[in-house]
């Protein structure tokens, strides 16, 4: 197990099969359990006074809990499989799509970024051609994530964006296009933008807007010669006997 922030106040202990979230006193005797109900856990981290456990539980997957600092369990998401990008910062795969969640800037709930969401906005959007995948940028000078989002065949789309201090999901005021080499200002201002301004933006951009054009077309050419195919491999069949 993985265990991030102060890691001296709290534990994870096994009693009877049985996982529990422990917290140290003031006399340093670790006590007051709380059941976590699982059969393994990835990671535990503590930040701003609240805990975040993430962990495996058999019948479910993937689980993460959110405590204050009382012990009181908050919320609890579960998803196939929960990784940690960066101290309360961490991804999940689901549908061909990498997702982010961050507890929001109260810790009562989490905040999830789901590019297919977003996209799915977008009028006349096959989901199911398209991909997500996520890079976390971090240097010295900045840590920046980028959204690769790959329309089918077409071409993939590069969305970079941040996480604040009070995290909160912002997006840089351009997208750019890997095959076209293309990019697109969604904001004339040079500040970032917030996630609501940022959809709208991007939904209504004409570099998205050109990928789901090209995706449709293409799907409509392909089931045009697919039904040449068929109707060839139904006419060359009547030509053999049995």
């Amino acid at each position: 197990m993985d265990v991030y922030g102060k890691s001296n106040s709290y534990a994870i202990t096994n009693i009877d099969n049985i996982n529990y979230l422990v917290r140290k006193n003031s006399c340093g005797v670790y006590g007051d359990a709380y059941q976590l109900g699982s059969s393994s856990v990835n990671f535990l981290e503590y930040i701003d006074d609240k805990i975040i456990v993430s962990g495996w539980e058999d019948s479910k997957g993937t689980y993460m809990y959110l405590f204050d600092k009382n012990g009181k369990s908050i919320e609890k998401k579960e998803t196939p499989f929960i990784y940690r990008y960066d101290e309360g910062v961490y991804g999940y795969k689901k549908d061909n799509c990498a997702n982010i969640i961050v507890p929001n800037q109260f810790f009562s709930s989490f905040n999830e970024l789901n590019f297919k969401e977003i996209v799915s906005k977008v009028s006349d959007s096959n989901l199911d051609k398209i991909s997500v995948s996520i890079r976390y940028n971090k240097d010295e000078e900045k840590k920046y994530f980028e959204a690769l989002i790959n329309f089918g065949d077409i071409d993939t789309i590069h969305v970079p964006f941040k996480i604040t201090e009070k995290r909160e999901f912002m997006f840089y005021p351009f997208i750019y296009s890997s095959i076209s080499k293309k990019e697109n200002v969604l904001s004339n201002e040079e500040n970032l933008l917030p996630y609501s301004n940022f959809i709208f933006a991007f939904c209504n951009s004409f570099l998205v807007k050109d990928m789901i054009y090209l995706m449709n077309i293409e799907e409509e050419i392909r089931d045009k010669e697919n039904s040449k195919g068929i109707s060839y491999v139904k006419k060359r069949i009547e030509d053999f006997e049995y």
